[in-house]
């Protein structure tokens, strides 16, 4: 798949602005695919003999070709550029698509916006057209715009939308705090059933097994998929065992959850202190000590006093 051409060869092209291409064409000529400092992936392109002349005289190489996926351009019979995204930002910018409403358009039935020197003379005006004044209140309406493809999509009840794969919000709570028989107690009775199970997190059942809500059990799935969403253990069949770490049994979860280092560490308030127990008096240090507590995640403030 060829860009272009632009540039010397066709300046008018769309992708031109201020005489250079919007698109960075051409691409400069690697001999290893790397990631820039903004990370942006730089692509191998090889310096070859292979070029293509077209009629314009415009010679393109290897340094004019836009990345793709082959697969696709069979499928589709169209061109896709594609590209490799490694950065967070790539999620915002594909949910800006999905969240940005139905297409917009303004439409106004109105008289002539004009009139002809003659009729302007004949009606005791000046000889020069009349021009409507520009309503700009008006030229802002927003109005939903609805093609006839998509009146008979809706009008047969197609679906606008899918989501894949399915998403289970898994219960959790701690012990004694539940009435009824719960998806997390339950994990715990299948992982005393099954030794397949002990080998999965809470997270992962849904994979693997269906929540049959009305009889309050765990059902093998025969097919679908799934996907569950809360961290992080394998395998527990009681609380205690949800409390024990290394054949060390913790006092509460916070405990636990440090000691397997799921919490941040305290370095950074340790620092702190250490610093501020060179200059401050005992005040100083208990009234910071308070705004750790309140407006930071201190994982153990026992540890921390101490300290």
């Amino acid at each position: 798949m060829i860009h272009g051409p632009c540039g010397l060869f066709n300046p008018k092209s769309p992708c031109m602005e201020n005489n250079v291409c919007t698109k960075k064409y051409p691409r400069p000529n690697n001999d290893n695919t790397s990631i820039d400092k903004s990370g942006y992936v730089l692509y191998r392109r090889r310096r070859t003999d292979d070029t293509c002349t077209l009629k314009a005289g415009a010679v393109l190489d290897n340094t004019y070709v836009v990345p793709h996926n082959i697969k696709l351009l069979k499928k589709y019979e169209a061109h896709i550029n594609v590209e490799w995204c490694n950065r967070t930002s790539a999620v915002k910018y594909l949910f800006k698509y999905i969240t940005k409403g139905v297409d917009r358009a303004t439409a106004v039935i109105e008289k002539g916006n004009s009139a002809t020197s003659s009729d302007a003379t004949g009606s005791g005006g000046s000889k020069e057209k009349v021009l409507r004044q520009r309503n700009e209140i008006q030229d802002y309406i927003e109005a939903r715009y609805l093609s006839a493809c998509e009146s008979m999509w809706r009008t047969f009840a197609f679906h606008i939308h899918k989501r894949k794969p399915s998403v289970e919000k898994l219960i959790i709570h701690l012990e004694g705090e539940h009435n009824i028989t719960t998806m997390f107690t339950e994990w715990m009775v299948l992982c005393r059933r099954s030794a397949f199970t002990r080998t999965l997190t809470y997270v992962q059942i849904p994979e693997y097994f269906v929540w049959n809500n009305s009889a309050k059990v765990w059902t093998e799935r025969k097919k679908g998929k799934s996907i569950g969403r809360v961290v992080a253990i394998k395998g527990p069949r009681s609380y205690d065992e949800l409390k024990t770490y290394n054949d060390v049994k913790y006092p509460d979860f916070k405990s636990v959850c440090h000691a397997r280092g799921l919490l941040d560490n305290d370095v950074e308030w340790l620092e702190s202190m250490s610093e501020g127990a060179r200059t401050a008096s005992p005040y100083q240090l208990r009234d910071m000590f308070v705004t750790f507590l309140n407006n930071c995640f201190v994982a153990s403030p026992k540890g921390l006093w101490e300290h």
